[in-house]
């Protein structure tokens, strides 16, 4: 990986006191970052905390093809729930293939605005969780990514 490793974008009004906004982690050679909390600012600085390419004296070199900000939200969705990743077992249901940032909502029909069960967010990647005391019957499921807008809701039949 030849880009920016590790960074933060920090916020000021006045140019002189900057606000920690979010931090990153550049494993993707892309990063987007939504920020669903409006952010005020004049003006915006990017830090760079770890280049990736380091020099034979010790220095770093960073590489940033592009930086942009939107001011409206930028529309990426969640990664859709597969079907396949979600199983039943004794009234519990199984959904595999959960990472760091995650949180899975439940809903018991397509259109509910309230979900019946909510997972904490995953503090890291996780084969598995298991979500208690799920009625048989047909659910809906919701992934919310951090800073991404919630994936298009997965069917599943439990009975």
């Amino acid at each position: 990986m030849w880009n920016t490793k590790k960074g933060q974008i920090l916020a000021s009004i006045d140019g002189e006191n900057f606000t920690l906004v979010d931090e990153f982690e550049n494993k993707d050679n892309i990063i987007n970052k939504m920020f669903f909390e409006e952010v005020e600012a004049r003006y915006i600085k990017l830090q760079i905390l770890e280049p990736a390419q380091i020099s034979i004296n010790g220095g770093g070199h960073t590489r940033i093809y592009s930086f942009e900000l939107f001011e409206n939200d930028y529309p990426y969705q969640s990664d859709k729930i597969l079907p396949s990743d979600v199983e039943r077992n004794n009234g519990n249901i199984i959904i595999k293939n959960i990472k760091k940032g995650d949180i899975i909502k439940i809903y018991k029909n397509l259109d509910d605005k309230n979900p019946i069960k909510i997972t904490e967010e995953a503090k890291e990647n996780l084969d598995n969780i298991i979500i208690e005391n799920i009625e048989p019957g047909r659910i809906f499921l919701e992934r919310i990514s951090k800073n991404y807008l919630p994936s298009i809701r997965t069917s599943k039949s439990l009975y």
